[in-house]
């Protein structure tokens, strides 16, 4: 999850750190390895207690871990978690902090495309698609980001969903991912789809198209490598319901393995024309 400033809540730092640190480092190297782009700079690491990090999480207003973008380009990112992350969610800490550790790869490939004060409105919801992606490699215990290996609905995968798994077979994360997606959306409805909030409506479509980007990423991954017929596990309309088809055609032009500065100038005019659309239908 890319973080916004009004995520970032008071970091303390303990005496018992050391360790998360130490095994945060020790996915960064093998993450480099996974994505081979071993020029890639170690983002700062700041870690908040286990008790506020969770409470937030539990309450659906942060995930486990997150990264923030520089606003400098002197600057490094930042992976903001919570001491004892590996503790708590065991393997499943390393897919965490492999879908972070993307959006500080794209991070580093894109940026010197844009003026720095621009990137994040160019790169947000790509980044977003592809780390849910490179997770999801993880988690099937995959060997690179380039692979072209094989899962079936009975293989397990590590996941992550409203609580932690040590592992659960493909087919039962695609019944619980497609068991939340009203849920969740509703949940976003709920807390911004008000036309009284400053700028709610704006939250809202923020929220739903990040939340469309891992659901639409896991569709790619099931078609990239799933042998067996997944299509009654997904909701495959759940989201072209909201935003219309137009958001299928952002799918296709942001899963090419040839992503340039004109690739995401158009990805952000069509997710320009999907947001008015959406505003004018919700908001008006």
């Amino acid at each position: 999850m890319i973080l916004k400033d009004y995520c970032i809540t008071e970091i303390q730092n303990d005496e018992n750190s050391e360790e998360t640190r130490n095994q945060i480092l020790d996915v960064f190297e093998r993450y480099k390895d996974f994505v081979n782009c071993h020029d890639l700079p170690m983002p700062n690491i700041d870690l908040q207690t286990m008790t506020e990090r969770k409470s937030r999480y539990k309450n659906g207003f942060s995930n486990p871990a997150g990264l923030l973008w520089p606003k400098d380009s002197s600057n490094v990112c930042t992976l903001h978690t919570f001491n004892g992350l590996f503790t708590e969610f065991e393997r499943i800490a390393e897919v965490i902090i492999a879908h972070e550790l993307t959006h500080a790869y794209h991070w580093h490939k894109f940026s010197p495309l844009f003026e720095i004060e621009n990137t994040t409105q160019y790169l947000s919801n790509y980044s977003e698609f592809h780390a849910s992606y490179i997770q999801l490699l993880n988690g099937a215990n995959f060997q690179s980001a380039t692979t072209e290996e094989k899962i079936s609905l009975s293989d397990k995968i590590y996941a992550l969903l409203t609580d932690h798994f040590d592992s659960i077979e493909l087919s039962g994360y695609l019944g619980a991912s497609k068991r939340s997606l009203k849920p969740n959306i509703d949940f976003s409805f709920g807390i911004f789809g008000h036309k009284g909030i400053t700028n709610g409506f704006q939250l809202l479509f923020d929220s739903l198209f990040r939340s469309a980007m891992n659901h639409f990423s896991l569709i790619y991954f099931l078609e990239k490598h799933c042998t067996d017929d997944f299509s009654a596990l997904i909701g495959a309309t759940a989201y072209t319901d909201i935003f219309g088809s137009d958001i299928l055609e952002y799918v296709e032009l942001i899963k090419s393995d040839t992503i340039t500065k004109d690739t995401l100038l158009q990805a952000k005019a069509l997710e320009t024309s999907i947001k008015d659309k959406f505003i004018s239908k919700y908001g008006g």
